[in-house]
């Protein structure tokens, strides 16, 4: 059931972007590594007790800064 979650968000996500080129493989194993993981945690959160926002840090240059930290390698 999340699956079929995880690959209707990665549809929708691709049938509004405003792409001139297809992802690269690599990129695309990325792109959906991610999807699966914001959702991921975007569950627990909600599930949590007390209630918690999603520890994701909206700013691009935040795990930038840190590679050692932050180097999933997806």
């Amino acid at each position: 059931m999340f699956e079929q979650l995880v690959k209707e968000v990665i549809s929708d996500i691709s049938q509004r972007e405003d792409r001139q080129r297809n992802r690269r493989d690599d990129a695309q194993h990325h792109f959906e590594y991610e999807v699966r993981y914001l959702l991921t945690e975007l569950w627990k959160a909600s599930k949590s007790i007390p209630f918690r926002e999603s520890k994701i840090n909206r700013n691009r240059n935040y795990y930038a800064s840190q590679p050692e930290r932050y180097g999933d390698s997806n």
